[in-house]
């Protein structure tokens, strides 16, 4: 009997350390919310199931501008799009804004620094991670110099395609990587903006980068600017025929063409009385 009650002490003494050994080694999930949509779960949003019930068919941006100078309509209405915290027009009023979408490496982006800084205009830029990690010191020359920096995603991807349960790690991962490639050159936060890879988008997509607290950014005033051909003339008569109030300007800065183009149409727009501005404060 006295063995059977010593074997017993032995048995529950031994539980009771692999009991204090596996609580000391093991943590609560830790839980919190952020935004609207996501909850967090070890600091990692994970995605909802309501998400499904939002709109996700893959569309394609586009501009009807008709070369008339009055405000274009757009691929979705200008109030839907404001509810998703998107934009593609500013205010109607004489201010347009100038967006460079970069991620190739054969680009003329401190050019264009250099014009815009010149001028005394500011610009947003949207970047792929690869450009900002491979172009430190630009990145750092673009943000003293008191323009905006936006994000344009890790691999250029097709986002809507990636809005769903099934993508949403590669969803989160081509906006978070970005960020941290950003701060880790800069000490700062990027700004919450974003533009959407090849114009593709969803309402599920805005949705999502609603939730995590990014501005979606089109544009109403872009032209085929992708051949290596386009000329200085040939850029600014495109730029010059679009322009109108709020028009927020799609240009690439690989083109050498719009860089050329550019400071004649910054002096043409500031003779009619136009301003400059940065798409992020477009509410």
């Amino acid at each position: 009997m006295n063995k059977c009650i010593k074997y017993m002490f032995i048995l529950i003494l031994v539980l009771v350390l692999i009991l204090f050994v596996f609580k000391g080694k093991t943590k609560a999930p830790k839980i919190t919310l952020s935004g609207k949509g996501f909850a967090y779960t070890n600091d990692s949003p994970f995605y909802k199931d309501e998400y499904e019930n939002i709109d996700g068919i893959t569309r394609y941006w586009w501009s009807g501008n008709k070369f008339d100078y009055r405000r274009p309509a757009g691929g979705a209405d200008i109030n839907e799009l404001k509810n998703y915290n998107a934009f593609f027009l500013g205010p109607d009023q004489k201010i347009l804004y100038l967006t460079f979408d970069e991620g190739s490496y054969q680009t003329y982006v401190n050019d264009i620094v250099d014009v815009l800084n010149r001028n005394g205009v500011k610009g947003t830029f949207f970047l792929c991670r690869n450009f900002i990690e491979v172009n430190k010191d630009l990145v750092k020359r673009i943000v003293e110099s008191g323009h905006s920096i936006g994000n344009h995603t890790f691999h250029h991807l097709s986002m809507p395609n990636l809005a769903n349960k099934e993508n949403f790690k590669k969803f989160l991962e081509e906006i978070k990587e970005v960020e941290k490639v950003y701060k880790n050159i800069t000490n700062k936060e990027i700004d919450k903006i974003l533009r959407p890879p090849r114009g593709e988008w969803s309402f599920r997509m805005l949705q999502m980068l609603k939730d995590l607290n990014y501005k979606t950014y089109f544009y109403s005033a872009n032209y085929n600017d992708f051949s290596g051909l386009l000329t200085k003339e040939k850029a600014l008569n495109e730029m010059l025929k679009r322009y109108h109030n709020g028009a927020i300007y799609l240009i690439h800065p690989s083109n050498k063409g719009n860089y050329e183009a550019l400071e004649s149409f910054i002096i043409q727009m500031k003779k009619q009385g136009y301003t400059f501005g940065l798409v992020k404060d477009i509410n």
